[in-house]
């Protein structure tokens, strides 16, 4: 969904698996990666019970390859 689409970019660059979109270089900031995951946990939560099983099994995964990546990202 929307949500969805608007944080995976964001979280992919925070982690440095993308390349930032205005300076084209892979940095990590793993704290706003891990508050950016953090607000989608949060988000998971809220929706309980609202979401469609086909939304709710998109973020489910997204939530869980995100987090992760970011336990990769830390242990590098």
């Amino acid at each position: 969904g929307f949500l969805t689409s608007f944080f995976l970019p964001q979280v992919l660059t925070f982690l440095g698996e993308i390349p930032h979109p205005e300076t084209q270089k892979k940095e990590k900031n793993l704290p706003m990666a891990k508050y950016l995951i953090d607000v989608l946990g949060i988000i998971q939560e809220k929706t309980k019970g609202n979401l469609t099983p086909e939304e709710k099994n998109h973020l489910d995964n997204l939530l869980a390859d995100l987090r992760l990546l970011y336990v990769k990202a830390v242990n590098l």
